[in-house]
């Protein structure tokens, strides 16, 4: 999955196309709109043109959201997950709309019980 930031500053290469996104319904993601499409970090290529990312870490400090610091654009989310692996989650709005028109959205439940609650 190829994505990029509205100026073109950023880019996000993914080795796989997701079946799925996850909408979630947490503080940050019903306020942005994203739709998270999940990797390994060690699947994801990203590319700044030597521009810096803006980040943003709240609560527990667990996840960090990067945005393009140029058009503000929300990039993806990092953290490492339980196990200790590395893990992203890209937003596929930043994708061109035909990569995810066909993608099952799944809702999130971000806001309470983190857990998957129903499809779109």
């Amino acid at each position: 999955m190829d994505t990029n930031c509205h100026c073109g500053k950023v880019t996000i290469q993914a080795d796989t196309y997701p079946t799925s996104v996850a909408r979630c319904n947490c503080s940050i993601c019903r306020r942005t709109g994203a739709l998270w499409a999940y990797y390994d970090a060690d699947q994801m290529t990203l590319d700044t043109q030597g521009h810096k990312l803006s980040t943003y870490q709240w609560g527990d400090k667990r996840i960090t959201f990067h945005s393009c610091h140029h058009c503000g654009c929300l990039m993806y989310h990092s953290c490492i997950n339980q196990e200790g692996i590395a893990r992203v989650g890209i937003n596929a709005r930043m994708a061109e709309p035909e990569i995810s028109k066909d993608m099952t959205i799944r809702l999130f439940d971000g806001a309470d019980s983190w857990t998957y609650i129903e499809n779109d």
